[in-house]
């Protein structure tokens, strides 16, 4: 499974930051960094870690914060040149190639926040990535990870690669044992993907987005969401 999305997001590099430039992915990628702000820590000389970088969506929204040091890895080496060419003049940025199914963190450093957007999904092992990421925190450090729900509409759907689902309980579960307090968990969509990239008209935008504030209206936070958001607070 690992090298199943390693080998597509391999090829792929590059070409990952015009998957967020549709309006509604836009939209969207605000949402996702809304959630991530809401739970940033507010002290100073705060150290944050990213995994699975990708084109730097998440990077370019920690250097916008005052007085922290952003630490990323990735698995993908085109993904790693692309983004050390991207942030290469940007001080406080450090990236490293990693497989963090494998293979520990390349850094010494223990971090404030860590960041899992859209990765250990690709990983059967996600729960032991979890813990592992847990042992490089500082007491109070939020986690701010994402895993789709096993119980999403998208589920009949066909994907480019195999991933791992789960479940809302099952989230909760995971997390008490691994001894972190759940701040709160959130979807932002329940249709699919295809949805968010047909079209730019300002009419059809606002049409998706009204369709996705009454689903989430009627069915709440999480029932039938696509990806969880979840935040957590390392005790």
């Amino acid at each position: 499974m690992v090298s199943e999305a390693y080998s597509f997001w391999d090829k792929f590099n590059s070409k990952y930051s015009k998957t967020w430039s549709s309006a509604l992915r836009v939209i969207l990628s605000e949402k996702e960094m809304a959630f991530i702000n809401k739970y940033f820590p507010k002290s100073d000389k705060l150290k944050v870690l990213d995994i699975g970088f990708g084109a730097g969506r998440i990077i370019e929204n920690f250097i916008k914060k005052e007085d922290c040091k952003v630490f990323a890895i990735d698995q993908s080496i085109n993904m790693y040149k692309f983004s050390l060419n991207k942030f290469s003049k940007t001080k406080n940025v450090n990236l490293a190639v990693c497989n963090i199914s494998k293979e520990d963190l390349p850094f010494k450093e223990k971090f404030d926040m860590v960041t899992a957007i859209r990765v250990l999904n690709y990983n059967e092992n996600w729960v032991e990535i979890l813990e592992k990421i847990k042992k490089r925190c500082t007491k109070n450090a939020v986690i701010v990870f994402t895993m789709p729900n096993k119980n999403s509409l998208s589920r009949f759907g066909k994907a480019d690669y195999t991933y791992v689902r789960t479940t809302y309980f099952e989230v909760l579960a995971v997390c008490k044992k691994l001894g972190l307090e759940v701040l709160e968990i959130n979807t932002f969509l329940r249709l699919p993907n295809k949805y968010y990239d047909l079209s730019n008209n300002y009419i059809y935008v606002k049409i998706i987005l009204m369709l996705e504030d009454l689903l989430y209206f009627i069915l709440g936070r999480t029932l039938f969401g696509k990806i969880f958001f979840i935040a957590a607070r390392v005790k």
